[in-house]
């Protein structure tokens, strides 16, 4: 057995949870608090008159029962919740997604900019790299 694959059984599970390594650790965190922090409203803390009001609403038929209708309600909500959790987890994601694409092009014009300017700063300093470069400027303009 080689030293990788030794260290691969030793390691290789740990390594293959770590998630994607490009992706900062701060946006996985953020994304599992926001997971966390989304819950379903509870059934049971509506009065009498919303429990029926909202069963109603959602064209669902009332028992009379308080405890029957309480589980019927929380089934739909959980429901319910479930699909704007999806929309709201995939929305944030994507306004993450977008703000680490604009970061890197704004880091990527930064870059360009410095680039530039030093090589601005480097024809100033020779002469002869400068005057080459004004007349190819200019037989370019003349064609």
């Amino acid at each position: 057995m080689s030293d990788n694959d030794a260290f691969m059984e030793d390691y290789g599970d740990s390594l293959n949870d770590a998630g994607d390594p490009y992706e900062p650790k701060t946006t996985r965190n953020a994304a599992e608090a926001l997971d966390a922090s989304l819950q379903a409203p509870n059934a049971n803390d509506f009065s009498n008159a919303r429990l029926i009001e909202e069963l109603e609403n959602r064209n669902s038929r009332v028992s009379g029962f308080r405890d029957q209708d309480v589980v019927t309600l929380q089934k739909i909500l959980d429901a319910e919740f479930e699909l704007e959790k999806e929309s709201i987890i995939k929305h944030q994601r994507e306004k993450r997604e977008q703000a680490a694409k604009q970061a890197g092009l704004q880091r990527k014009r930064m870059m360009l900019e410095r680039q530039l300017r030093e090589e601005i700063s480097e024809i100033g300093k020779d002469q002869r790299i400068e005057f080459w470069l004004h007349l190819v400027s200019f037989v370019f303009v003349r064609t």
